[in-house]
């Protein structure tokens, strides 16, 4: 039976997601459910991710471990670099340097395509350009072996999804992650379409512009974070595995892991009737209701299609300030931390149930 991972939106708050996965990864190595030299990675079949938790995904379904993806990807170093804030964040402008999270990416995922990642991805984006969601997928060179040729021009026979072939999975995960106010919008990065080798480049890219509509590459939209459109791609990674097998209920489990909800009493003393844009910002925390709007009604709708092999974990926080997806703060980080060694340890049973 096939295992998707879910991985929603959070900024730094993917800590929790990351510190989970290492735990779960630790004690299954401990247990000697696995080898040591192997990874929680061998479980899952499928991914999708949005935002932070597309890095994750991304990372995972790329082999990696979750003990360097929280070692590393999330460490406290690299966090702190991340949300550094610039001055310009301080006057209305986009609050940070994406320099550091673009070398993070670039650093683990240069020159490859979402079609090198040999498991089933789903990576959620918003188009601002086109205000339209865009979720970037393999799932047809995975289980249909379709397998793009750069060199060929001939290309309205593929749907869009094949086209994303073309597309730098890097870009992809930067504007995945580019949340408004925090980092710029992005415009994809395209590989293959001009090779050193091939002088058919020039050609190529411009057929693209003239037999194709050019809508289905997005060669000059701008994206931002998929949280705009869909936090929780639950049903999305289940759209994904229904085009593959309608019999999705009998062949497929999906773990949810989530990095930390607010319980419903935490803004029992505040009222916004009277809230304006930069009350809703910085007292409403906007944000984070849009990122998490949307998890509630995509986990119901999720236990309906799938019931018991759904499995939804998570953690409430313990306040306003570990809410926040750029929380920096050593200890609020460290907190984060020990949520998700906590998520894991309060869940280990069930997980190991589930999961065999």
């Amino acid at each position: 039976m096939s295992i998707i991972l879910v991985c929603p939106g959070g900024g730094c708050r993917g800590k929790i997601t990351t510190s989970f996965l290492n735990s779960m990864e630790d004690y299954f190595i401990n247990q000697r459910i696995i080898n040591s030299n192997e990874d929680i990675n061998k479980f899952f079949d499928s991914y999708a991710g949005t935002s932070t938790g597309s890095l994750i995904s991304a990372g995972l379904a790329n082999n990696f471990s979750a003990k360097y993806i929280n070692n590393y990807f999330y460490n406290y170093k690299n966090m702190k670099n991340i949300f550094n804030r610039t001055w310009k964040g301080y006057f209305g402008k986009r609050k940070y340097n994406p320099k550091f999270l673009y070398k993070l990416i670039d650093d683990n995922f240069k020159s490859m395509t979402i079609y090198d990642i040999k498991k089933t991805i789903n990576i959620i984006t918003f188009n601002y350009t086109k205000n339209k969601s865009v979720v970037f997928s393999n799932y047809e060179q995975n289980y249909n072996n379709l397998v793009l040729n750069s060199n060929n021009t001939d290309l309205n026979k593929y749907n869009i999804e094949s086209n994303f072939k073309f597309i730098s999975l890097a870009s992809i995960l930067k504007a995945s992650s580019a949340a408004p106010t925090y980092f710029p919008a992005v415009q994809l990065d395209y590989l293959n379409l001009k090779n050193k080798n091939n002088n058919k480049g020039e050609e190529l890219e411009s057929q693209l512009y003239t037999d194709i509509d050019s809508s289905l590459f997005y060669l000059d939209d701008y994206f931002i974070d998929g949280t705009m459109c869909c936090n929780n791609p639950s049903t999305i990674a289940i759209d994904t595995e229904f085009k593959i097998n309608s019999n999705i209920n009998n062949n497929h489990k999906m773990l949810f892991v989530g990095n930390g909800y607010l319980a419903n009493k935490a803004r029992k003393n505040d009222d916004p009737s009277n809230y304006g844009s930069v009350d809703w910002f910085f007292k409403g925390n906007i944000l984070d209701i849009l990122m998490n709007a949307d998890e509630e009604f995509n986990k119901l709708e999720t236990e309906k299609i799938l019931k018991d092999n759904y499995l939804h974990i998570n953690i409430e926080l313990q306040n306003i300030e570990q809410s926040l997806i750029d929380n920096v703060n050593y200890d609020n980080f460290n907190s984060l931390e020990n949520l998700g060694v906590i998520m894991f340890y309060d869940n280990k049973e069930k997980i190991y149930n589930f999961i065999n």
